[in-house]
Formats: structure tokens, C-alpha cells, sequence
């Protein structure tokens, strides 16, 4: 007997808080790395000389627990379509993957907002002191 989405379920009041500091900082990590990316470039040259797409990489990375999160909720609804109708997993199989769906989501417009709003912090204002 599988229980899949009990286990998924039982993880959520754990990941959910960690998901959304995450998604707040989030933003805040990829302007520090595109401000300090000449930094940051040298650093990785010097680990690793070869390495051409080091600083792509380590952009791309750093939204893999977003990605991530987004294949939990669909590979949770693939296993509940491939799931027997009375198979005593389906309910919590069902409510992990609106859960999941939902914490996606969520996550994505908060990550959203804080782009937003740290777009809005480091933008300058035409029109203040005689601009």
C-alpha cells in the first residue's frame, strides 16, 4: 500500500514556510548576483576555468526549488490519475496536489511581488528634485 500524497501532505507544514522565505528572498539573491556579477564571474573563473556557463548556472539554480515545487503538484496529479478509485491514498493524494498546486502558486506571485517591489526600491523617480 502506497501512501504517496500522506507522505506529501505530511511534509507540508514543513515546507511551506521554508517555500515562502524562499520566494522572499528569492528576488533579492538575483540582484545581488546581477550586481556583483563581474564578482562573481571571477570567482567562479578562478573554481573552475573551463567552465563557460558558470554564472548562467548558478541563476538557473537558484529557481530550481520554484521549478521543483510546480513538478511536485504534477507528479502528484499523474500518480492520482494512475491511481485506483478506492485506493486508500487517493484522498490525501487528491489534497497534496491541490496543496502543492496552490503553494506554486502562491510562491510565484510572491516572488513575483518582490521583484516588483525591489524593481520599484532601485528605480529612479523622474520628476523628483527638479529631474
Amino acid at each position: 500500500n502506497h501512501r504517496i500524497g500522506g507522505v506529501f501532505l505530511q511534509l507540508a507544514p514543513t515546507l511551506k514556510p521554508l517555500f515562502e522565505m524562499y520566494c522572499q528572498q528569492h528576488a533579492k539573491t538575483i540582484l545581488f548576483c546581477n550586481s556583483n556579477k563581474d564578482k562573481i564571474l571571477s570567482t567562479l573563473s578562478k573554481i573552475d576555468p573551463n567552465g563557460t556557463n558558470n554564472y548562467l548556472l548558478l541563476t538557473k539554480n537558484l529557481s530550481l526549488p520554484l521549478n521543483r515545487l510546480e513538478k511536485y503538484s504534477v507528479l502528484l496529479k499523474e500518480y492520482l490519475h494512475n491511481l485506483e478509485e478506492f485506493h486508500p491514498d487517493r484522498g490525501d493524494a487528491q489534497r497534496a496536489a491541490e496543496y502543492y498546486s496552490e503553494l506554486a502558486r502562491s510562491g510565484n506571485e510572491l516572488r513575483k511581488r518582490k521583484e516588483w517591489e525591489l524593481e520599484i526600491m532601485n528605480s529612479t523617480i523622474h520628476g523628483l528634485d527638479g529631474e
